[in-house]
């Protein structure tokens, strides 16, 4: 078995004893030192598969401490894992598996955490032979469209956590309650692995409203995360201030000032904090603490210790203070790149900064300000949405002549996907829906559609996707 550095910091927090880094589940509570045997277990079975060094694993992540133990079980191996959004389809997920050259999809059962090895459709190609492996491959959004497998190290991992973590103040005395999913790799570097190094309790669960009230008032919770599309139910559910409840953290998205305020209403106690970042930074790169995110409007905090940040003009030079431009970073933190993709390594790694695609601003306290994005990605309810995947899926369409997908404001969900359709008949939103349906996971669907005659096209003929962002996002 493979000691990689993952690894090793589940090996080291299981020798610190059961009360370090527990994981509650309903009644049941797992500690450490069981997730580390289990995490063994996993990683014997893999071997005697067959499982290789550096091979790739897929594995879909639920929020359980079963999948958990598997994951550490793929790095225990000496392989890198590969994790899966439960809500994607099994074409979606096998394209993402061909995609990275899988050798193997692991399957765990939830409840007893026996793992299920199956040959994976991809064959074991691009092989990763630099000196320091993989930990991650994470997909950013689409399968049919032009998937992006982000390539994160054990290092990257670490390094994140532990800067999350000092920032946001962890410590053993912390229970924080995750209902994000834990397939997304930025919750869990935050969620979990964090807590693992800092000793802090996890209460493991799905978004259901009254069960997180519950939890809150009942299992004395100090960390709340939340994303954007959990507060408004939240709220609505009649969640109470609980004393124990030190900080709520939003992410994955901007957040509205008035629904900060609403946070900060319903839980006074509580430090408001606003976190950002994105797959290709690990985790995050900035957040605000005490009541930065409430005094200073529309700031998503500055950026942790040892990470930088600064903002691009578009001819490449340094914004001056104020200025806006393309947010940029760099640090321990940064991807290693895109998995068989060297045009697109090259252009988010240049000049040793890690291009963002999103614009801001930073002010001269070196607080962040995001005001848009360069992108085209769609994040909506804390799902990353390739406009690509959707409108390729779209455009089969018998009455579609032109699909091009975008992102539109929406008051829950962050932002919404939405649809412009050439079409020579009065389509509807519901049949493009029912249509789409058995090919996309549900996140994916356009909620909203508009029917043009014709798209805006540069010079070149390249739509301007933006151009049709700014045009229909007020409606």
């Amino acid at each position: 078995m493979s000691e990689n550095a993952l690894s090793a910091a589940l090996r080291n927090a299981a020798a610190r004893g059961d009360a370090w880094a527990r994981i509650r589940e309903g009644d049941r509570t797992t500690t450490v030192a069981t997730l580390d045997c289990a995490a063994s277990d996993v990683a014997t079975e893999l071997l005697r598969s067959g499982v290789t060094q550096r091979a790739r694993v897929g594995l879909v992540v639920e929020n359980t401490s079963a999948h958990i133990a598997a994951l550490f079980g793929i790095w225990r191996a000496g392989a890198v894992a590969v994790p899966l959004n439960p809500r994607l389809l099994d074409a979606e997920a096998d394209a993402l598996l061909a995609h990275v050259g899988a050798t193997a999809r692991l399957e765990v059962d939830a409840g007893t955490g026996a793992p299920n090895i199956q040959s994976a459709p991809g064959a074991d190609e691009g092989e990763d032979s630099d000196d320091e492996p993989d930990a991650v491959v994470a997909y950013t959004s689409g399968t049919t469209g032009r998937p992006k497998g982000v390539r994160l190290t054990h290092v990257n991992m670490l390094a994140a956590a532990m800067a999350v973590a000092r920032t946001r103040r962890d410590g053993p005395e912390s229970v924080a309650v995750v209902a994000s999913p834990l397939c997304h790799n930025p919750v869990f570097v935050s969620h979990y692995l964090a807590r693992l190094l800092t000793g802090g309790t996890l209460v493991l669960g799905g978004f259901e409203p009254a069960r997180v009230a519950r939890v809150i008032r009942e299992q004395g919770v100090t960390d709340l995360p939340l994303v954007p599309a959990m507060i408004e139910p939240l709220l609505a559910s009649g969640v109470s201030a609980a004393s124990s409840l030190a900080k709520v953290t939003v992410g994955s998205a901007v957040t509205p000032m008035h629904v900060k305020e609403a946070l900060a209403e319903r839980f006074p106690n509580a430090e408001i904090l606003e976190a950002y970042g994105q797959t290709e930074s690990t985790d995050g790169l900035t957040m605000t603490t005490g009541r930065e995110a409430l005094i200073r409007a529309g700031t998503v905090g500055r950026a942790h210790a040892s990470f930088e940040i600064g903002v691009r003009r578009p001819d490449g030079a340094a914004s001056d203070v104020g200025g806006s431009g393309e947010v940029v970073a760099r640090g321990p933190m940064v991807m290693r790149g895109y998995w068989n993709d060297s045009a697109q390594t090259e252009a988010a790694l240049r000049d040793g900064w890690l291009h963002t695609g999103d614009l801001g601003r930073i002010d001269a306290d070196g607080f962040l300000y995001i005001t848009g994005r360069l992108k085209e990605i769609v994040i909506t309810g804390g799902e990353n949405v390739s406009p690509e995947e959707v409108e390729v899926v779209l455009s089969r369409h018998p009455d579609v002549r032109g699909a091009v997908v975008f992102g539109t404001p929406h008051e829950r969900w962050g932002e919404q996907v939405t649809v412009a359709v050439i079409s020579d008949v009065d389509i509807a939103l519901d049949d493009l829906r029912e249509f789409a349906r058995p090919h996309l996971a549900g996140f994916k669907l356009p909620r909203a559609l508009v029917r043009v005659r014709e798209f805006p096209r540069t010079s070149a003929g390249k739509v301007r996707r933006g151009e049709l962002r700014d045009r229909y996002a007020p409606g």
